[in-house]
């Protein structure tokens, strides 16, 4: 979980204006995060609900047979948040609304491979 938590720092502090990543299940239940602080709180849905509704609509998405759904990226007036399709996991990272957004897409390869540990582990998991 170590080499996880450093991964996900270095990531992190890396792109100026990343202020969280968060890696969670298909539920929108969280996983792993980092920075372990809590997020600053507006009143607004929360990420894990965000989370869950993403992984419907990349479900209901599938079935337009366009293919798979990879990134939702939304842009809100103080933040940008983008949510990466890692089946079975969902990769959540919350910026500052002036992040290169292009920079935060290309993490993508960078984290898939940082989290094949826990993705095989989750995917191994019997369903409910």
């Amino acid at each position: 979980m170590q080499n996880l938590d450093s991964g996900l720092s270095s990531v992190v502090e890396r792109v100026p204006g990343l202020r969280v990543v968060v890696v969670s299940g298909g539920d929108g239940i969280p996983l792993l995060k980092y920075p372990h602080e809590p997020l600053p709180s507006d009143g607004s849905t929360s990420l894990g609900t965000l989370e869950s509704a993403f992984a419907i609509a990349a479900d209901q998405v599938s079935k337009l047979e366009m293919g798979r759904s990879k990134t939702i990226t939304t842009m809100y007036q103080n933040q940008v948040v983008v949510h990466m399709n890692m089946s079975p996991l969902i990769v959540t990272m919350v910026s500052d609304s002036d992040v290169n957004i292009a920079v935060l897409l290309a993490l993508a390869p960078k984290l898939a491979l940082a989290l094949e540990p826990i993705r095989s582990a989750v995917a191994k998991m019997p369903n409910p």
